[in-house]
């Protein structure tokens, strides 16, 4: 009797042990979406064999990437195995490299990131957002009444113009998360007016007129009598013409477009770090001569040789010291502090190519919310005064924002200036 509880005690012992060890060496385990979001994707239908295979040697092509990675970081060359990567989001505190790097991470810099991963879609890419959060709060993205129009005189703007309606128009499709709810971007359509106070602007107006809807674009050319037939709660003296835009242009959420931007760029794998820009690090090419001692401009020639290898960026954490991020191409998406950027890599300081600035730099905008229950709630349109005055309807209603386009005026100058303009 002891005998065989013996015997059944040792079985049911190496059962347990043989149970254990298959947990442990199981190779599938439960894992979020979330880690399987950054991975190529296959349209329905579309080559249904690759589909197959490409699923059935995931797990094996995932631990290989990881332990390759592990073995090849600066920071964590000792272990490697204790170090592989447990989810697509990397947590570290800055990476040492990747293969894009984006200054700026408003709607221009979310906006580079997306396009990116989503047309390589390849998983090993790696995409790295910086954003300074002291600057971020002040930023054009968060501050901007989140207009959309496409009356520009250069052709580029307005396909870019066309090109952003459409995509917003869409956007509950293409920032859609698996199967969370669609973003919603609280559109507000409103056709943009634009006026001209001479008959030479008006030629020029309607020249540009032209050149809009020849790439497609609706808007509409009224003279002085048939604007004011179309508006007539509008006075129009001192008017020659006016164009009014009739579809593709209003008012959008930043706030809320932003949000679903970088929600949807997290599970496409893109990695958003807090830090400020302090430098750049170049290299020189090794097949180019030395012109030291024979060229009185030796130090400007090796200047236009070098090419950025790195940027250094300072963690938004106490006590954390500066870091080098290596990459391939680097992206300047800073907004207003763009220009600074250029100068700190020393696009404006040398000769030739270098020698030109990039004109950007931050101006003082302000806006005025007013409160009129006299004019029409929906018909009215976003006014473009040639001053650079604007009146542009706040939301469905009787509330309007008032403003003036940022001209020289410095940051640090009163409030003033702009309001007595307006």
């Amino acid at each position: 009797m002891l005998a065989r509880n013996a015997v059944i005690g040792s079985i049911s012992t190496g059962s347990s042990i043989s149970v254990a060890i298959n947990r442990g060496i199981h190779a599938s385990a439960v894992r979020k979406w979330r880690d399987y979001e950054n991975e190529r994707h296959y349209e329905p239908g579309e080559d249904v064999f690759k589909r197959v295979w490409h699923g059935l040697t995931y797990d094996y092509r995932r631990a290989r990437r990881r332990y390759a990675e592990a073995r090849q970081d600066a920071w964590q060359r000792r272990h490697p195995i204790a170090h592989m990567k447990s989810k697509i989001q990397n947590y570290e505190l800055l990476p040492f490299r990747a293969d894009f790097v984006i200054i700026g991470g408003g709607i221009s810099g979310s906006s580079t990131a997306y396009f990116l991963k989503n047309w390589f879609r390849d998983e090993d890419l790696s995409v790295a957002v910086i954003e300074d959060p002291d600057k971020f709060a002040t930023s054009r993205s968060m501050l901007s009444c989140g207009e959309i129009t496409q009356q520009f005189s250069e052709p580029e703007l307005v396909d870019m113009a066309m090109f952003s309606a459409e995509f917003l128009r869409h956007a509950d499709q293409h920032l859609r998360v698996l199967d969370s709810e669609p973003p919603k971007l609280s559109f507000h359509p409103c056709g943009f007016m634009h006026f001209a106070t001479s008959q030479e602007s008006a030629d020029q107006l309607k020249e540009t007129w032209k050149m809009q809807i020849s790439h497609g674009v609706k808007v509409a050319f009224y003279s002085k009598d048939e604007a004011e037939q179309k508006f007539p709660f509008m006075n129009f003296d001192g008017v020659f013409a006016v164009t009014y835009g009739l579809e593709n242009e209003g008012f959008f959420d930043p706030w809320e477009f932003l949000g679903a931007l970088r929600e949807k760029n997290i599970t496409l794998g893109v990695d958003y770090y807090q830090g400020r820009v302090e430098d750049f690090k170049f290299r020189q090419p090794a097949l180019y001569s030395n012109p030291q001692g024979r060229d009185p401009d030796a130090d400007d020639i090796l200047e236009t040789r070098k090419t950025m290898a790195g940027v250094v960026v300072q963690p938004k954490m106490t006590g954390a010291s500066s870091r080098p991020i290596n990459f391939y191409r680097l992206i300047n998406a800073a907004g207003p502090w763009a220009g600074e950027i250029s100068q700190m890599a020393g696009i404006g300081k040398g000769i030739g190519g270098l020698a030109v600035p990039v004109p950007i730099e931050a101006r003082k905008r302000q806006y005025f919310v007013v409160h009129a229950p006299d004019v029409p709630a929906l018909e009215m349109p976003a006014l473009n005064d040639p001053s650079g005055v604007f009146c542009w309807p706040y939301q469905p209603g009787y509330s309007f924002i008032c403003g003036k386009k940022p001209s020289k005026v410095s940051l640090r100058e009163g409030r003033r200036y702009i309001g007595d303009e307006i």
